[in-house]
């Protein structure tokens, strides 16, 4: 008589934790020439500052130039030069907002 092995069935892969907080981290080029604003939380950004999120929440990013300067683009998670941006923090990111002085006419 042959024994014969039960194998349990496999179990279903795991899907990646969206409970964990990541770290979204943001950098405004020049101090004092403009702000970057999350909107999720309202919290606004003049030089550099950290947030952290819950992993795979979707975040809008929106710079606003002031006095004499101007928005010149995103860097990092970030891309373009549209004013507003928006990030899902699968990870832990970093976003840099680049402004100028504006030229005289």
């Amino acid at each position: 008589m042959t024994r014969r092995r039960i194998v349990p069935p496999l179990k279903p892969a795991t899907p990646p934790s969206t409970g964990q907080t990541v770290t979204l981290g943001v950098v405004v080029s020049k101090k004092n020439r403009g702000t970057v604003v999350v909107s999720e939380t309202g919290q606004s950004c003049r030089k550099s500052c950290s947030f952290g999120f819950t992993q795979a929440t979707t975040i809008t990013l929106t710079a606003t130039a002031s006095g004499k300067s101007a928005f010149a683009g995103w860097g990092g998670a970030c891309s373009g030069l549209e004013p507003t941006c928006t990030v899902t923090m699968d990870a832990a990111k970093s976003v840099t907002a680049m402004f100028v002085k504006r030229k005289k006419k």
